[in-house]
């Protein structure tokens, strides 16, 4: 009898599900990694936040000096054109040479500027594909009564380190993905949640803290109050060094928990099954959207332009109400 029963226990704790680590425990872990990594992920959003500067610095020079030569505007407008497509670039690599540095310092690898953003760009294409596959399903499923697209939002949030860490392609990033959340997805989204939580109230008393201390500055350096908006760079620095990288490493040691859980891969016929599912959710997705649109242009909005309301009575009773305008000559 004992035996039997030691042996129940045993064949029920190896079937037991793998707990994901607590909120607590991935909050110490991404906070610990980093202060312990603040220097080299600052070196890596650097080159951003410089371009980002750059870029609004022919708006600072309209909004300083108005009367501008006319060839010194348009060179203004050039040179703008330019900085803001150089902007725009470096943020779509970032992000990959972010995640790139996160999982390299997590296998005590060095890392530099040229390491971490030169990859990018091979990635960039497969990465644009990825980032436009999951937009596009994730939005059409949105129509669906909203909850498949926060789902879907939910299984795609590591998308990133799939591409960066597994090297996957296509569709293929999208449905490991989901693998990897798979029987999972209540824990990573409360988890997701709290987290989120957590970073917009230190950030909301951050900047409670910062944007009087900012415009007392302003005001000791008698800077113009046409150039006040120069204080969102405060808190562009605040996002591009603090939130951006904590959010990135938070969703890293997600990834890691559940990579570790879910460590298989996908075999073709189940790969072929996700996609033909999120195949279906995007059609069933658009056809509600289209749906939605109807019955917004084609009976709702002339119901509300109508200036008769036709309101129904007990009983099949009824009233009209109408409004009319009346006027009297003098």
């Amino acid at each position: 009898m004992h035996n039997t029963t030691h042996h129940g226990l045993a064949e029920q704790a190896h079937e037991m599900k793998p707990v994901m680590p607590s909120l607590g425990k991935l909050l110490s872990r991404t906070w610990n990694f980093f202060t312990e990594n603040a220097k080299t992920l600052a070196l890596i959003g650097l080159p951003v936040f410089v371009a980002s500067v750059l870029s609004l610095l022919p708006f600072m020079a309209n909004r300083a000096v108005p009367d501008l030569l006319p060839v010194v505007a348009a060179l203004n407008g050039a040179v703008g054109l330019v900085l803001k497509l150089v902007y725009v670039a470096l943020s779509l690599l970032w992000p990959l040479a972010l995640v790139r540095t996160i999982i390299s310092r997590k296998h005590a690898k060095e890392v530099t500027l040229e390491s971490a953003y030169e990859p990018g760009w091979e990635l960039l294409g497969q990465y644009a594909i990825a980032l436009i596959l999951t937009s596009v399903v994730s939005f059409l499923a949105s129509f669906i009564f909203l909850i498949p697209g926060i789902y879907l939002q939910i299984v795609f949030s590591f998308v990133l380190f799939v591409l960066v860490a597994e090297g996957k392609q296509g569709a293929r990033v999208l449905t490991t993905s989901w693998y990897r959340v798979k029987g999972y997805w209540w824990p990573v989204f409360g988890r997701l949640l709290g987290f989120g939580l957590i970073l917009i109230a230190v950030l909301g008393i951050l900047s409670a803290v910062l944007a009087p201390l900012v415009a007392l500055l302003f005001s000791l350096l008698q800077i113009p109050a046409n150039l006040y908006h120069l204080g969102n760079l405060f808190g562009q620095a605040v996002q591009m060094f603090v939130a951006m990288p904590l959010f990135y490493i938070f969703l890293s040691e997600l990834y890691t928990s559940l990579h570790s859980i879910n460590s298989g891969e996908l075999s073709m016929s189940e790969h072929r099954n996700s996609v033909n599912i999120l195949v279906g959710v995007s059609l069933v997705g658009l056809l509600a959207l289209v749906f939605w649109a109807y019955f917004l242009t084609a009976v709702l909005a002339p119901a509300l332009s109508n200036p008769r309301m036709h309101r129904g009575g007990m009983m099949g009773g009824g009233y009209e109400y109408r409004t009319e305008l009346k006027v009297r000559p003098y």
